[in-house]
């Protein structure tokens, strides 16, 4: 939004877009929780995943490289290429390099809540949700943005684990009944 002049214009893309897109990676990063919650997590599994999210993101980021260069050679630049041809460690794009970032903790962060146990776990959720829900209604409120994804997976992981399963065992005993 930097480059984009106060006006209707930028108006119409604060309100109406950037929204979406925070939506957006919320939905996919619950989808990918959700069924990373499905088996336990390994380190070597998540380091494969991101080899493939690299090989990926390094396709697409040579290919907008070579267009770049191509249709505005005066602001090609050494700086670039070589940007272009790491882009996961030099954060070309945010949510790639922040994904895989968490895939790293990913095997830990799992270990450690479910060492938490049922109780604590659901009241760190709780205090998560009280940080992150009630002081991000707040303008201005200061939030430590990059823990988002750890936000996110307390809050998924204890539904998924501990909510999701009583209501399940719920519905069978009131099925079976």
């Amino acid at each position: 939004l930097q480059g984009i002049a106060l006006g209707i214009c930028r108006f119409v893309v604060q309100f109406l877009f950037v929204p979406d897109g925070k939506i957006g990676v919320v939905i996919f990063f619950t989808i990918s929780a959700w069924f990373f919650l499905e088996h336990d997590q390994t380190l070597k599994g998540c380091v494969r995943r991101i080899w493939f999210l690299e090989k990926e993101v390094f396709f697409y980021s040579v290919l907008l490289m070579m267009l770049y260069a191509i249709f505005d050679k005066p602001d090609f630049s050494i700086k670039l290429a070589v940007k272009s041809l790491l882009p996961l460690i030099y954060g070309v794009w945010w949510y790639p390099t922040s994904y895989a970032v968490f895939l790293l903790f990913l095997p830990f962060l799992e270990k450690g809540l479910k060492a938490l146990g049922r109780r604590n776990h659901l009241i760190l959720a709780m205090v998560s949700l009280g940080v992150y829900g009630v002081l991000g209604l707040f303008p201005h409120a200061y939030i430590a943005s990059d823990a988002g994804f750890v936000y996110l997976f307390v809050l998924i992981s204890a539904y998924r684990w501990y909510i999701e399963e009583k209501q399940c065992i719920n519905l069978r005993v009131m099925i079976c009944s």
